[in-house]
Parts: structure tokens; C-alpha cells; sequence
């Protein structure tokens, strides 16, 4: 019976209590150990109190007195039993299902957590990143710097920065020489990246560019991956003035993510750009009304309203004596008038 109790595996099982050989108690202890959700109902004519007890405590299901004179009874007692180990493998696959929903949205949580740890880590590095750019003050380093903060930012080795400018783009820098020429003269080929960015104005996110039909590659051997990001900067007037591509991500491809970060970072770029240029623009005004001034015959000063002079045109030098560039050394309108 036991042996037939552990192989069949039943969804129930009646003993008797007097049994040569093993009796009941000997049974239930083991069903409980091999099969503890199999119903075991210990039938017996012995009505003592301590046996019922002690087949209840050793994991009996339900007990029945013998001589039995209504079969509905062992019926009763049986469908219970086994509507009782229903609802036990219900609950139990319930809770299963509960714990496996529980871990799974753990899991989720944790993925969500350390996505979010991450994405302030980059933000954290982008205000380190915009502020630093913030200092430039020439075109030259300001795309070097760019391009390298858009490369740490995106975990790219490889990439190119280009200006635009009236006949052409102009090679600010690049991560890795002899790939991007200096200058690329217009019209671009209208399948090539940098035409499809001039064009949108939009950032673009490539999987893998063999996918693309409607883009040409560049035929350069020194990608490791199909998947690059490029961004155009736009200026205040809404044109594009500068190209940047990235390639080579250290775990390609790259995501969703590394472009909204590449569009946060181009944002703050956009101002430093617009400075810079208005910089330029007001050193080249400078620088033009230097050279006029050194040109005229009289003497052409400026002074702060303490009487130092601020500047002075080559002529005011040459004609009061002094050294190009030493009356702006501290000297004063009346150091030169009237020195006693």
C-alpha cells in the first residue's frame, strides 16, 4: 500500500488504523513526509480519544469510526478532503504566481532605479559639462570640447565636429585623424548623413546604417559598429551651424536615452555657440576699428574717467614720444599734457 501510496500518487487515500506489519499512525507519518498535500482519512474502529488525536497531530484529514452504516458519510468526508487539497494547490500556485509578480516587479523597480541612477549621473555630469564650456571662447576649442564632452557623455571613442560655414563645412575636430576631411565642399551628396542632418534639422539615431537603403556609409574601416548618433546645433535664427556625428560606442548600440542627453547638452551648447560668435563678432568690430584709427594722422586716445588712457592709435605714441603700448601702462592725460 505504501509503496503503491508513493508511486501512484492518489488524489486520496483511506487507512485503517490496526494494520499488521506497519499500522496507520506508521503510514501517516510517512505520507506526511513523502506527499504532505495528499488527503490521508484514517478509517478505524477504535474510538479512542488519544488515537483520533494522535492521527490528527501526525496529519490525518479527517476521521471516520467504524462500523460505518452510511456511506454518505465517507463520501461527505472524501469530497471535502479533496475539495480542501484543491484549495490548498490553488493557493499555493496563487502564491507562487504572487511571489514570481513580487520579483518580477522588484526586479523591474531595481532596473527602473538603476536606470535612474544613471540618467542623474549624466545629468550630473552634464551641468560639469556645460559649465566648463561656458569658458570658450574661440570656435576652435569650443568643438574640440564638445565633441569630446558629447563623446564621454554618449561612451563614444570615435566622432566628428564640423562648422558650417558659407561654401562648405569646416572640420572643427575629430576623435580619430585621417577619417574626416578638412573641408567638405557644397552641395553634400544627398544620400550622406551630414546631408540628412542639415536637412531635418533633427537629431538621428541609427541601429545599424546597413539597414538604412536611403543612407550612403562612408566606406571608412574603422567602425566597430553600424550604430552612430549625430546631432545638428542650431543658432538663434533657427539654422544650422554645426554638425557633430559620434561612432564607435563603447557597448553599442546607442539608445533613446544617449539622444535625449545629446539634446539637453546641444540645448546648453546653443548659448555658449551664440556667445562665442557674438565675441568674435565684437573682436573683429574692435579689431577693425584698430586698424582705422592706426591709419589716421592725428592722435586718436581714450581715457576712463579717472584721466588714464584706455587706448591710444599708433600715431599718439609715435608723436608724444613713447613706446607703442606704454601709455596704457597707467599713464594719464596729464602725465602727457603737463608732467610737472
Amino acid at each position: 500500500g505504501l509503496k503503491a501510496l508513493e508511486a501512484e500518487r492518489p488524489d486520496l487515500a483511506l487507512v485503517d488504523l490496526s494494520m499488521p506489519g506497519v499500522d496507520g499512525f506508521g503510514v501517516l507519518k510517512r505520507a506526511g513526509e513523502t506527499m504532505p498535500d495528499t488527503p490521508v482519512i484514517v478509517v478505524s474502529g477504535t474510538g479512542r480519544i488519544s488515537d483520533t488525536v494522535r492521527a490528527l497531530h501526525l496529519g490525518a484529514w479527517d476521521y471516520i469510526l467504524k462500523p460505518i452504516e452510511d456511506m454518505s458519510v465517507v463520501e461527505h468526508a472524501m469530497q471535502k478532503a479533496l475539495d480542501r487539497a484543491r484549495l490548498r494547490r490553488d493557493n499555493l500556485r496563487y502564491q507562487n504566481q504572487l511571489e514570481e509578480l513580487v520579483q518580477a516587479r522588484t526586479m523591474e523597480l531595481e532596473h527602473s532605479n538603476s536606470q535612474l541612477r544613471n540618467l542623474n549621473a549624466r545629468l550630473r555630469r552634464l551641468v560639469e559639462t556645460t559649465s566648463g564650456l561656458s569658458s570658450c571662447f574661440e570656435i576652435k576649442e569650443f568643438g574640440r570640447r564638445l565633441l569630446e564632452e558629447f563623446a564621454r557623455n554618449m561612451a563614444a571613442s570615435g566622432g566628428s565636429i564640423y562648422s558650417v560655414e558659407k561654401d562648405g563645412l569646416c572640420l572643427l575636430h575629430t576623435l580619430d585623424p585621417g577619417h574626416a576631411p578638412e573641408i567638405i565642399p557644397f552641395p553634400l551628396p544627398e544620400d550622406s548623413i551630414l546631408s540628412r542632418l542639415l536637412n531635418q534639422t533633427e537629431p538621428l539615431l541609427i541601429d545599424d546604417i546597413q539597414e538604412h537603403r536611403d543612407l550612403t556609409p562612408s566606406g571608412w574601416t574603422g567602425y566597430r559598429s553600424g550604430s552612430m548618433l549625430a546631432f545638428p546645433l542650431v543658432d538663434e535664427t533657427g539654422k544650422v551651424s554645426i554638425l557633430l556625428a559620434l561612432h564607435n560606442k563603447y557597448a553599442p548600440p546607442f539608445v533613446e536615452q544617449d539622444k535625449e542627453i545629446g539634446i539637453i547638452l546641444a540645448s546648453y551648447s546653443r548659448e555658449t555657440l551664440r556667445a562665442i560668435r557674438n565675441f568674435n563678432a565684437l573682436r573683429e568690430s574692435e579689431k577693425r576699428f584698430r586698424d582705422l584709427t592706426d591709419l589716421l594722422p592725428q592722435i586718436v586716445c581714450e581715457v576712463d574717467t579717472g584721466g588714464k588712457f584706455t587706448y591710444v592709435n599708433q600715431n599718439t605714441s609715435r608723436m608724444l614720444g613713447y613706446a607703442e603700448g606704454e601709455l596704457e601702462k597707467g599713464y594719464t592725460v596729464l602725465d602727457v599734457v603737463a608732467p610737472e
